[in-house]
């Protein structure tokens, strides 16, 4: 039986690569992905020994992956399965470095494969959403205005082609 080797448990693209050993005699190979939060799973045909998902997979969400060879029957058992989950985009601070803490034009790391970025700021102080857009920049300087002496709060979310992404941490800061 093949074992599956990558994804790292945390992986920052929507569609990362799987690997591993070619087994002898194997005619071909099947690729399982498990959507562990919804419960489904879905098989794949390949002939090679790496695979890639054809279709975006959702930042936040945790996945597994198993491989089996299969005989010219079409038979074969499956591989121990690996777990990993994509990431969600981390906040950095103003140097573009750590995890956020006083930056008022939020910054993050970028997932591959996103289509877009949605930032939510929040004004602590009031209680009220200041702003809502999307991007497809790893920064956003804010388009609203900021009251000084104010508190903020900000997250963001990687978006695939469909829409999907959880929300980061969230990060704040004082304007």
């Amino acid at each position: 039986m093949p074992r599956a080797s990558g994804p790292t448990a945390v992986t920052p693209t929507l569609r990362p690569e799987v690997t591993w050993a070619p087994v002898a005699g194997a005619a071909g190979y099947q690729v399982r992905l498990d959507d562990v939060a919804r419960g489904g799973s879905v098989v794949f045909r390949t002939g090679g020994q790496d695979w890639t998902p054809p279709n975006d997979l959702t930042s936040g969400r945790a996945y597994r992956v198993s491989v089996r060879a299969v005989n010219a029957r079409g038979r074969g058992g499956w591989g121990p399965a690996v777990a990993f989950r994509v990431a969600t985009p981390t906040p950095l601070d103003a140097a573009g470095t750590g995890p956020a803490a006083k930056s008022p034009a939020p910054a993050w790391t970028a997932i591959t494969g996103a289509t877009r970025y949605t930032v939510d700021l929040v004004d602590v102080t009031t209680g009220r959403r200041a702003a809502r857009e999307s991007t497809t920049q790893l920064s956003w300087p804010p388009t609203v205005d900021l009251v000084a002496g104010h508190r903020y709060r900000w997250r963001v979310r990687a978006e695939n082609a469909s829409g999907d992404g959880a929300w980061s941490v969230a990060a704040t800061f004082h304007a």
